[in-house]
């Protein structure tokens, strides 16, 4: 049997992430959710996933800085990652898209419909 797509959520808002767990879940996908940045890096350590979707606004380190350590470790450089973000102007899309990033886009404008077939949409076609 194949290996269920896995997925790190990095996302501080509890509404937000428990959705996500439950409709992504619901697709068949192995989900962990983390709402601490300074959790993310040893996370993704512990087990690297398909794909990271990723808040910028969290607690602990934010999203901006968990993207410059990950392109700096060996294991994590070539990690896919979506970033999902309520940061609409185009100078933080500017600072995330240095670090090779899959997509981003504000989820305050979508449903969280529209966020999960994004987030289906990113993961890597195996």
């Amino acid at each position: 049997m194949a290996q269920k797509p896995f997925i790190v959520i990095a996302e501080d808002e509890k509404a937000y992430g428990k959705v996500y767990v439950n409709k992504l879940t619901s697709e068949g996908l192995d989900v962990v959710w983390v709402s601490n940045g300074a959790d993310v890096i040893p996370t993704l350590l512990k087990r690297k996933p398909d794909l990271l979707v990723l808040d910028l606004i969290m607690p602990g380190m934010d999203g901006f800085n968990i993207l410059k350590q990950l392109r700096q470790i060996r294991e994590l450089q070539d990690l896919r990652v979506l970033v999902a973000s309520n940061l609409s102007q185009d100078i933080d899309k500017a600072r995330v898209a240095e670090y090779q990033i899959y997509s981003y886009f504000v989820k305050s404008d979508l449903s969280i419909g529209e966020v999960t077939e994004k987030i289906m949409q990113a993961l890597p076609k195996k």
